[in-house]
C-alpha cells in the first residue's frame, strides 16, 4: 500500500494517494501490533510516506508531521539495530521530516537549511 500511495502521487492522483497512505498506516499499525519483527519496518515507511504525500500535495499539516516524526523515530531504532538495511531509509525520512517542518514554518521550498539547523546555528559562512 505504501508503494501504491507513492505511485498514485506520482501520477497526480493526490487525493487517492493521501487516502491510501493513511490506510497503509492503519493496516501496518494493526499488523505490527501482532508481529513487530515482520511489520514494524512497513509501519515506519508508511508513517513517513504520510509526510511525503503531504509535501507532494503541498498540504503540510501537524498530523502529517506527527506521523513523519513517529516513522523517523521507528526507522532510527531499526537503523541502529540493522544499519545496512535501514540507514538509507532513515536518511530519506529525515529529509522528508526536515522539508515538512520547513513548509509548516513557512519557509520557501529548497530553504530547509534553517529548519534543519535552527535560526541561531552557524552555517559555516
Amino acid at each position: 500500500m505504501t508503494n501504491l500511495a507513492a505511485a498514485l502521487g506520482e501520477l497526480g492522483r493526490l487525493v487517492e494517494a493521501w487516502r491510501v497512505s493513511r490506510e497503509a498506516v492503519d493496516l501496518y499499525r494493526e499488523l505490527a501490533a501482532g508481529n513487530q519483527d515482520a511489520y514494524l519496518p512497513s509501519l515506519a515507511m508508511s508513517l513517513c510516506n504520510v509526510g511525503a504525500v503531504a509535501i507532494l500535495v503541498d498540504e503540510p499539516s501537524e498530523p502529517a508531521l506527527a506521523a513523519t516524526v513517529e516513522g523517523t523515530a521507528l526507522l532510527r531504532g531499526l537503523a541502529a539495530a540493522e544499519p545496512g538495511a535501514f540507514t538509507g531509509s532513515l536518511h530519506v525520512a529525515t529529509a522528508t521530516l526536515t522539508q515538512l517542518q520547513a513548509m509548516l514554518d513557512g519557509q520557501p521550498p529548497g530553504d530547509e537549511t534553517e529548519a534543519a539547523e535552527g535560526p541561531d546555528t552557524p552555517t559555516g559562512t
